[in-house]
Order: C-alpha cells, then sequence, then structure tokens
C-alpha cells in the first residue's frame, strides 16, 4: 500500500504535466490562428 502512493503522486504529476503542455500548445496555435485571421481581415 506506501508502495502505491508513490507511484500514484507520480503518475498524476506526469498526467499533469502532459496534459499543461498539451494546453499551452494548443493554446498557443489557436491564438497564432486568430492573430492570421485578424491580419488577413485587416488586409482586405
Amino acid at each position: 500500500m506506501l508502495l502505491l502512493l508513490p507511484a500514484g503522486i507520480g503518475l498524476m504529476a506526469i498526467a499533469w504535466l502532459v496534459h499543461g503542455l498539451l494546453l499551452e500548445r494548443m493554446s498557443r496555435e489557436f491564438v497564432e490562428n486568430r492573430l492570421k485571421d485578424e491580419v488577413a481581415f485587416l488586409e482586405h
């Protein structure tokens, strides 16, 4: 039982990091696409 606790914490930390990185990348791509749309709209 004591061995499961650190493993669970480690898995949660890894999942949290992966989730954070994916979210950051997705939001950055979303912002870049929005900026490109704004620029294209302003150029017309």
